[in-house]
């Protein structure tokens, strides 16, 4: 069984860390009195002489992790086991620790196993941003449809009809807490029309996902100074009104690049028409990016 409950952001991250153990604290091999554990110390008044006993403590591959001698009636201090191997890293994305024993009796009258149960905190890109293909170098990398998540499984005493332990699952999404790196389009196509941009979470060293990014260059801007706005279209227009009636017409590299907006194979009238409505919306909104155009007009690039 296994049920799902809601955590913070912050509660999730700080669970999946290699910089904070997930025991959040708690003295190794012991449960806190706000897990249900106690606060148990040696005895001083346990007779020396008492029978004696074995507790085994099984860890969660069920091989045996310790075992522990104690006097009949003296209080075991859980301290005195050693859980630090139960702490691992899995993967980049997925660390395990301690999280309480199946029981803790104070005393034991006879021969006793105890198991060690763990909590287990994953991190997963369940998605990466759908804009992989730009139709500019500049601007902010979007990371529309990125969705992260942070689950964090706790096994319980209590067990199943096949004799398992029943966990239980707390899920959070910290999608707003990540960010991209490199964060910006002129940073990613610094050395070329494609580049790697991986996901963070904020205050993160790990990355958890990656993706590739590509560029077809400026679009719409033919005269080079990374605006797409009325000059451009006004060169636009100029070449298409000079191209037929000049026998030498020479059209420019940016121009031939960057000038044919709607992909159509044609450098006319339309074109500067639709770079004069992209400058027009992005005066309205400047937020409002040429990507998102192309994807309003059904633009193919």
């Amino acid at each position: 069984m296994n049920k799902i409950k809601i955590v913070s952001a912050v509660t999730a991250l700080a669970l999946w860390s290699a910089a904070v153990p997930m025991n959040n604290g708690v003295v190794t091999g012991t449960r806190s009195a706000a897990e249900g554990g106690s606060s148990m110390q040696p005895d001083p008044q346990s007779p020396s002489g008492a029978a004696k006993h074995t507790l085994t403590v099984i860890g969660p591959d069920g091989k045996v992790l310790t075992t522990l001698q104690v006097a009949e009636n003296e209080k075991i201090d859980y301290s005195k086991i050693d859980t630090s191997p139960l702490h691992q890293h899995i993967n980049v994305r997925t660390e395990q620790d301690f999280y309480m024993w199946d029981q803790a009796p104070p005393t034991i009258k006879q021969d006793t196993t105890i198991h060690a149960l763990v909590k287990t905190a994953e991190i997963k890109s369940e998605s990466l941003p759908a804009l992989t293909k730009y139709a500019s170098t500049t601007g902010d990398i979007s990371l529309d449809g990125l969705k992260v998540q942070i689950y964090i499984s706790y096994q319980t005493p209590e067990k199943d009809s096949s004799g398992n332990y029943i966990v239980d699952t707390k899920v959070t999404d910290i999608t707003s807490t990540c960010a991209a790196k490199p964060s910006t389009l002129d940073q990613a196509f610094a050395k070329g029309d494609k580049a790697t941009v991986s996901i963070y979470p904020i205050g993160q060293d790990k990355s958890i996902a990656s993706y590739t990014i590509s560029t077809i260059g400026d679009l719409g801007d033919v005269d080079g100074n990374k605006i797409v706005d009325g000059s451009d279209a006004t060169l636009i227009l100029k070449c298409f009104t000079e191209m037929p009636v000049i026998d030498d017409y020479k059209m420019t590299d940016l121009m031939a690049k960057n000038g044919d907006f709607n992909h159509d194979g044609m450098i006319d009238g339309s074109d500067a028409t639709q770079v004069l409505r992209l400058f027009g919306r992005q005066l309205a909104d400047s937020e409002y990016t040429i990507e998102e155009y192309m994807k309003e007009y059904n633009i193919a690039y």
